[in-house]
């Protein structure tokens, strides 16, 4: 065991005080020697507390023999080591906070990039776009849209491999539509089919059978019917960021991001896919 080891047994801070070594020896031997405690085994730890008590009094009678000069190199190797220590702590810190200093320039520049050049006016031209394409989806699907009459001209099965099937159907009216295996199993050439589409966009948001004096209910089978809530959300995310214009990572690395990348894109597949601005135009026009 180490000097070090050795104080702590006899529960003492480091002290060349023979006085206070040997007041701490004889009150733990009064506990621990084994005459004095015949009830209990203590001989194991009466011996290692002896041991340590010995190694420091060798210690100090060494330190005493040769001055104290060896002490004082021991104190001073230490003292080196905690000063290397501490050293190498702040050159840990110095460096972790150049790094975020850093990153805060950094976000700085992109934050001014952004707010004082054509982007800011670019993303206020997106939302001239998104906020009236957001209304138009919300009104498309929280109200009833227009009902035609369609008859099935053909069918069609797709393979996607051994384990699944997509069914869809062909109307009069030239459009191909995926549709539950419930609706192809009854869908016949020449059956007639209500078809509700959204009255902006076109969508289709229901499909009737016809059958005596009923209909019969189908949901269509859609990406976009299902997911027009998640696409309003986001078409409005970039207004939301105006208020959250601010020189920090979140706004930087998410909001400029998302604003300059991706809500083109969304815009163009709301507006674009499926031939939605064609429907559109074509209900604006007539």
């Amino acid at each position: 065991m180490n000097i070090a080891e050795c104080y702590a047994i006899l529960g003492l801070e480091k002290t060349y005080d023979e006085k206070s070594i040997k007041t701490a020896f004889r009150a733990l031997a009064k506990d621990l020697h084994p005459d004095l405690n015949p009830n209990n085994d203590t001989t194991e730890q009466f011996r290692t507390v002896k041991e340590a008590y010995e190694t420091i009094l060798l210690f100090l009678e060494f330190r005493k023999n040769h001055g104290a000069t060896i002490g004082q190199m021991l104190i001073d190797e230490e003292q080196k080591q905690e000063d290397d220590f501490m050293e190498r702590v702040e050159k840990a810190r110095q460096k972790k906070q150049e790094k975020r200093d850093h990153e805060a320039a950094l976000i700085k520049t992109i934050y001014h990039k952004y707010t004082h050049s054509w982007r800011i006016y670019y993303v206020a031209f997106l939302l001239l776009i998104g906020i009236p394409t957001a209304v138009l989806l919300a009104y498309d699907y929280k109200t009833q849209g227009d009902i035609t009459i369609q008859k099935v001209v053909s069918t069609i099965i797709s393979h996607k491999d051994t384990a699944n099937e997509d069914f869809y159907i062909t109307l009069n009216n030239g459009m191909t539509i995926p549709v539950s295996a419930n609706l192809y199993a009854v869908c016949k050439p020449g059956k007639p089919l209500l078809i509700e589409r959204s009255h902006f966009f076109g969508e289709i948001k229901a499909l009737y059978e016809i059958k005596g004096q009923a209909f019969l209910l189908y949901e269509p089978i859609t990406f976009f019917d299902d997911a027009w809530m998640f696409c309003f959300l986001l078409l409005l995310l970039p207004l939301f960021s105006f208020f959250m214009m601010k020189p920090n990572f979140t706004f930087v690395f998410f909001f400029i991001h998302y604003n300059m990348f991706f809500q083109p894109l969304l815009i163009a597949y709301v507006l674009l896919g499926d031939g939605r601005i064609i429907y559109f135009l074509n209900m604006y026009l007539r």
